[in-house]
């Protein structure tokens, strides 16, 4: 799979002095949007994020899911499932990397198998 984050901005290094925190945080809200889609409409990553529904079942026992679907047709009944596994995978990946109150899904993790490599262009 490839794909391309976009960037505009200053990319400085960071030093013992200064961490650039604010700079770090910046490119990580022009990441955000770009990798949520990224997370929606690639085939591979729904596919995965489906695989992880299981963990999140497993995790939260007795959750009634009928609960959470809507008046849908049967036609429309397959494509629900298949968002709602996609969430509930990606709910659970965000559990599992929950930082200070907050979850976030990586891309690139160990665990899941993915590896990734990184170009810079200078426009």
């Amino acid at each position: 799979m490839q794909f391309r984050l976009l960037y505009s901005g200053q990319l400085l290094g960071a030093g013992r002095s200064d961490t650039r925190a604010s700079l770090k945080h910046e490119i990580r809200l022009e990441f955000h949007p770009q990798l949520k889609r990224l997370w929606a409409t690639n085939r591979s990553l729904l596919s995965m994020a489906q695989f992880r529904a299981q963990n999140w079942a497993e995790a939260h026992p007795g959750t009634p899911r009928e609960e959470l679907r809507p008046n849908i047709t049967e036609g429309e009944a397959e494509l629900w499932i298949q968002e709602e596994l996609a969430t509930l995978g990606r709910r659970w990946i965000a559990e599992k990397w929950e930082r200070c109150g907050r979850g976030y899904i990586p891309l690139v993790t160990e665990d899941m198998c993915l590896r990734c490599s990184l170009g810079v262009c200078r426009g």
